[in-house]
């Protein structure tokens, strides 16, 4: 919610605590900016990173932390955090992470974040009128999750059992449609995450849209 990102720094702040921003999902552009925590003028004293980062060609994962907190990893050798990575070093990944940020530069790729991810969300919207178990979408850029509930009305979800067996209709359905979805069950919702390659095209949008609503449609004939 707006806003509320800065109200943890103040928090932190106040409290003298240490703000770790998980960038893990939102970094590298997803929502038009190297960081989330940038777009909302934040700087976190640690960002946990990974994925984005090569663009998900090769796994790469990294944390960034301001000066004050980096200097517990050096000093004398009996006065800091010896702390080992098992696959630290890996040339490979690293030389991806370089060139997919080099070229997310080099195109401009972030600048159309916004514009493609309005198109996604308009069609989105769009599902969600003509739904009767669309509860709520939400999100900005490349990054959307679409609230699946029993009711509207009420927001009311599906029990456990039964809301597996919705998320395994969605799945199957995308699958006969050419999309894989992935739906998130935990803490008693139905969310999905529609998570698509920042330098998607149009028509690509169109596909994923249209098999999101043969999926819900099926899922309203089957289990409504």
């Amino acid at each position: 919610p707006p806003g509320y990102m800065k109200r943890i720094r103040d928090i932190c702040d106040e409290y003298d605590s240490l703000m770790i921003s998980d960038e893990v999902v939102t970094g590298f552009g997803r929502t038009g900016y190297w960081f989330e925590s940038e777009k909302h003028e934040v700087v976190p004293d640690m960002i946990a990173m990974a994925k984005g980062i090569t663009g998900g060609h090769s796994p790469l994962a990294g944390t960034h932390v301001r000066a004050e907190v980096a200097q517990a990893f050096f000093g004398d050798w009996d006065n800091f955090l010896q702390h080992g990575y098992t696959y630290g070093g890996m040339a490979v990944s690293c030389a991806a992470g370089v060139a997919a940020m080099e070229f997310v530069e080099e195109t401009g790729l972030m600048a159309e974040v916004p514009r493609r991810g309005a198109i996604l969300e308009e069609g989105l919207r769009r599902i969600q009128e003509g739904s009767s178990i669309v509860g709520d979408v939400r999100g900005h850029g490349m990054l959307y999750g679409v609230e699946l509930v029993k009711d509207l009305d009420t927001k009311e979800v599906w029990d456990d059992h039964k809301r597996e067996e919705v998320a395994r209709t969605l799945v199957a359905t995308g699958k006969q449609h050419g999309v894989m979805f992935m739906p998130m069950t935990w803490l008693g919702t139905l969310v999905l995450m529609i998570t698509p390659p920042l330098n998607i095209g149009e028509s690509e949008t169109g596909s994923i849209l249209d098999a999101l609503e043969a999926s819900i449609k099926e899922v309203e004939r089957v289990h409504m």
